[in-house]
């Protein structure tokens, strides 16, 4: 009698599928007019004209400017390490990164307006309100970045790759951004 000994072929998991949808036109609208209420809300309060020309375009600019000069270089990036995510999917975690940090500063606009209108601490509030929304949108988007790299079937090393260039693209974004709201201020 021969003994018979099962062969198991090891089965690899699928990869797991990304269902990260690009953000619609009406979404990316209420995100830059989440900004631009923002400012609106915090330059009511203060009454001064030079007040309201730096800070309405200053919260929006700063936002926009930033994903606008850093995004490319992080889809340069990623092409030249040769990851598996598509650019497409890459621009889709960016815009929902946009997104998330736009209705946070709509929500933010409300209190804003009050501590604008009733007190004198609203600049330092402003101060801390976009340094709260830019961290928050930057850690979404990293996240959704991840993701897509490993919902796209990247090993591990491939993963640690995305991870750090997301992290240094998260660094280059928020420097971008401060050197933006510097030149928005100093501009009038």
């Amino acid at each position: 009698m021969e003994a018979v000994t099962p062969t198991l072929k090891p089965s690899a998991p699928a990869a797991p599928t990304s269902t990260l949808a690009p953000p619609s036109g009406t979404q990316l609208l209420v995100a830059a007019g989440g900004f631009f209420a923002l400012g609106l809300a915090a330059s009511l309060g203060s009454g001064s004209a030079a007040t309201i020309t730096h800070n309405l375009p200053g919260t929006l600019f700063t936002s926009i400017g930033a994903l606008v000069l850093t995004g490319p270089a992080l889809l340069v990036a990623h092409q030249f390490l040769r990851l598996e995510a598509s650019p497409v999917a890459l621009a889709t975690a960016l815009g929902r990164g946009f997104h998330v940090s736009g209705r946070l500063a709509l929500g933010l606009a409300a209190p804003m307006l009050f501590f604008s209108a009733t007190s004198t601490i609203w600049t330092t509030l402003l101060t801390l309100a976009l340094f709260a929304i830019g961290a928050m949108g930057l850690h979404a988007t990293l996240t959704w970045l991840v993701n897509v790299e490993t919902s796209a079937g990247a090993d591990l090393a491939k993963q640690t790759h995305m991870y750090l260039l997301s992290l240094a693209w998260c660094a280059l974004t928020g420097l971008t951004a401060l050197r933006i709201a510097v030149d928005v201020l100093l501009f009038v």
